[in-house]
């Protein structure tokens, strides 16, 4: 018995059909990739920014727990009801007077809270003659330290203060933070993507002083 074979039946493949058949596949995994690629940016910078608003409401915490023992608040537009030596009125570097806060703390000591626009980082600043480091103080007499975590850059920082201006006014003031917060992380940075931040803190103390002390 013949076996006879038809060459048709094993004819290869061309390369015509070969190069469409790669391109066809670069094509897909190029798209495949892309998505991958592109998920793995997203989720990148939605971690950024949740890492960078964590790290924003445990400054804010901090801040808001020295403050709520905290009196004599002011800010360079708003003095303090109480003349000092260390009045608002020598706040530096705040021209429109409502970017840097100035109270007296549960221990006695002038704290201030600013912005410093070259870091975009929140500082805490207290009144002392000798600053960590062994370094001296600033001008105004503060010694300043980040509160903010590397990775959150702080654009805006609004104080809104509103207390009465009379000096016998015992009723505590109420500070009120506005921020605008974003990562410094190099894939978050360059969209400009922003958080407004609003917070406000009553004092439990009087503007002139806690009720033991006045």
């Amino acid at each position: 018995m013949k076996i006879f074979f038809n060459r048709l039946d094993n004819k290869g493949v061309s390369l015509i059909e070969l190069m469409v058949a790669v391109s066809v596949f670069i094509i897909l995994i190029s798209i495949a990739v892309g998505s991958f690629v592109q998920s793995m940016k997203t989720q990148r910078i939605t971690l950024a920014l949740i890492s960078a608003n964590d790290s924003m409401n445990l400054s804010i915490e901090q801040m808001a727990r020295e403050m709520r023992t905290g009196y004599l608040f002011c800010t360079a537009s708003i003095p303090a009801a109480t003349t000092t030596n260390f009045g608002c009125n020598n706040l530096l570097g705040d021209l429109s007077g409502d970017h840097e806060l100035q109270f007296v703390n549960a221990d006695g000591v002038f704290v201030r809270y600013r912005l410093n626009p070259a870091t975009f980082s929140l500082e805490k600043g207290t009144f002392d003659s000798i600053c960590p480091g062994g370094l001296g103080p600033n001008p105004d007499g503060f010694c300043y330290r980040p509160i903010t975590a590397d990775n959150v850059k702080i654009a805006e920082f609004v104080v809104d203060l509103r207390h009465s201006d009379v000096e016998s006014n015992p009723y505590p003031p109420r500070v009120t933070l506005i921020m605008t917060v974003t990562s410094k992380e190099p894939d978050v940075e360059p969209l400009n993507i922003f958080t407004d931040i609003e917070t406000s803190i009553s004092p439990r103390c009087g503007q002139n002083g806690c009720p033991s002390d006045i």
